[in-house]
């Protein structure tokens, strides 16, 4: 995949960890994520998250890089988050942790909302 080399790239630069630099982060599909749940045996933290300002992007630079940028967000999460990532539309991720509550969930994605407020 000829379009994922410069991603990782400035990945590195920057001193981010992309999982499976080999290739793009594992971001499973929605009926991933139905089978999953309907396997759970217990409670499970479970969080809709949505990539909203990548539309500027595919209007200046086009979808490839937009698709780009989805999956770089995508992926810092993957990096500071346990659980999987599931997506349900073109912006739109679902992280399910089954190790984790909801109070533990919200506290660390406190920490990943307030990392990406910092940029």
């Amino acid at each position: 995949m000829r379009g994922w080399r410069p991603l990782n790239w400035i990945a590195r630069v920057l001193g981010f960890r992309i999982p499976g630099a080999a290739g793009p982060p594992k971001i499973l599909s929605r009926r991933h994520l139905h089978e999953r749940i309907a396997g759970l045996d217990a409670p499970a933290g479970m969080a809709l998250l949505d990539v909203v300002e990548v539309q500027s992007i595919v209007r200046r630079f086009g979808e490839e890089a937009g698709e780009q940028a989805r999956r770089f967000a995508f992926s810092r999460l993957l990096s500071r988050l346990d659980g999987s990532l599931f997506r349900i539309s073109e912006n739109r991720v679902v992280l399910l942790d089954p190790a984790c509550g909801a109070a533990a969930l919200e506290a660390k994605l406190a920490g990943v909302i307030a990392l990406i407020e910092s940029y």
